[in-house]
């Protein structure tokens, strides 16, 4: 049996910082898309609400996220 692993992401405020200024300033569309979702997950919210408000899918945001 696999058992699924989970990572425990830790985000400063120096890191929520950065990822706020990257989402809007980075020059390449699906990196700003990225640093948005990473944002959002900082702020501990649930991966499906990230997943909508991000606009990509849940497996998406699993990804993401390990």
């Amino acid at each position: 049996m696999i058992t699924p692993m989970t990572i425990q992401l830790t985000f400063t405020p120096e890191i929520q910082a950065a990822l706020n200024y990257e989402r809007y300033h980075h020059p390449v569309p699906l990196v700003q898309r990225r640093m948005e979702t990473l944002w959002l997950k900082s702020h501990n919210l649930p991966h499906a609400l990230i997943a909508q408000l991000a606009g990509v899918s849940e497996n998406t945001m699993r990804e993401l996220a390990t």
